[in-house]
């Protein structure tokens, strides 16, 4: 890649004051840095907004040109750029007319590595000395910064779906289930327990009463007495 062989004053941005509604105008200054003779050629990325003049021309070597350009009213809410070409006045050439000029950056035997290439950026100024595009940033995070972000339609829809269905587990499930189930098998099985028992006494009572030279007084009262205290027992566990 070639050296560039202009050096350009502005370096790296264009700048055009207030106001808009007419005219604005800006200068340019091109300095050729090289023992050569240099052909040069303005373009822009807006072509109908600007008046360059000269946009083309020859720069003798170490000698510089001054650059007059005219902004037209307009929108000012966008961002343009320029580009500055520049390649070597061929030595075949010696006339430095504008016909020379046209056939320079036209033919075809200068390639695109012959030709060096600089770019400007533009910028509005308004009237405190900001560009018009910072003034729009700041504008535009200041409102950011006080808007309040009301929540989603979506976690909205998400947090009423959650509530949604617990109220559902909550009819399917009683809230007694789980704890009153443990004490239910016990007691039933206390119940069982005691009826077997007394099932077993009545037995062994019938046993008895239907041999009663097999026992003695004693142990009928006995059989009689645990028979006693086990219906006891069972009724107050039924009621």
């Amino acid at each position: 890649m070639k050296e560039n062989m202009l050096r350009l004053n502005p370096s790296e941005r264009l700048t055009f004051q207030p106001p808009f509604d007419k005219v604005s105008e800006t200068n340019m200054l091109l300095a050729n840095i090289s023992a050569e003779v240099i052909c040069f050629k303005i373009k822009t990325t807006a072509p109908k907004r600007y008046c360059v003049r000269p946009n083309t021309g020859v720069i003798e070597p170490y000698q510089s040109k001054e650059i007059k350009i005219a902004l037209q009213p307009g929108d000012i809410n966008q961002r343009h750029k320029f580009m500055i070409q520049s390649i070597v006045y061929p030595k075949n050439y010696t006339d430095f007319n504008t016909e020379e000029l046209q056939r320079i950056w036209s033919s075809k035997s200068n390639n695109k590595d012959c030709i060096t290439s600089q770019k400007l950026a533009v910028d509005f100024l308004t009237e405190n000395g900001s560009t018009v595009i910072e003034d729009k940033l700041q504008t535009h995070n200041k409102s950011l910064s006080q808007t309040v972000i009301p929540p989603t339609r979506q976690s909205e829809r998400v947090q009423f779906d959650i509530s949604k269905n617990e109220v559902r587990e909550r009819k399917r499930s009683p809230k007694s289930s789980t704890s009153d189930e443990p004490e239910e098998n016990s007691e039933a099985a206390r119940i069982a327990e005691l009826k077997a028992k007394l099932a077993d006494a009545m037995k062994q009572i019938e046993i008895l009463s239907s041999s009663p030279g097999a026992m003695d007084s004693k142990n009928l009262m006995l059989y009689l007495i645990i028979a006693f205290f086990c219906g006891l027992i069972f009724s107050s566990l039924l009621y």
